[in-house]
């Protein structure tokens, strides 16, 4: 069974074609924002799993929530074989509309034994921003 290793929200991903290697530009640890409403214009979630074997299948499923969603996005690939024993999986989500403060969050699934098993949930609190106050 594969095991989802870690999991990272940055702005954008980029792989390179020749050799493969990856950069997380401007990871995300919260939101800050001015004001609500606002939108999200990008972020990219990053995973990376691990096989048991050679040539493991994995099928996951990642479930997008965030304040004032009428409901999740549901993210669900086709199945792919590992080619090796890792496999990295990225996430790119566009244009999200935050009504309010809370939390935007990813939970990974991944389909064992005929079930979706949740293999992690990763959570970005989102706040406003407090208006500084002059001094003068």
């Amino acid at each position: 069974m594969a095991k989802l290793l870690w999991g990272l929200l940055c702005d954008r991903i980029i792989v390179d074609r020749e050799t493969n290697a990856t950069s997380h530009i401007d990871v995300i640890d919260s939101i800050i924002v001015e004001k609500f409403p606002t939108v999200l214009f990008r972020a990219a979630l990053a995973l990376m799993w691990k096989a048991e074997r050679e040539n493991e299948e994995l099928q996951i499923r990642i479930l997008v929530n965030w304040p004032g969603a009428t409901e999740a996005i549901v993210v669900e690939p086709d199945k792919f074989p590992f080619e090796g024993l890792t496999h990295r999986f990225n996430l790119t989500v566009n244009n999200i509309k935050i009504e309010e403060a809370g939390e935007l969050s990813f939970e990974v699934k991944h389909f064992v034994n005929g079930k979706w098993k949740k293999a992690d949930k990763f959570s970005y609190p989102i706040t406003q921003i407090k208006e500084m106050k002059s001094t003068e």
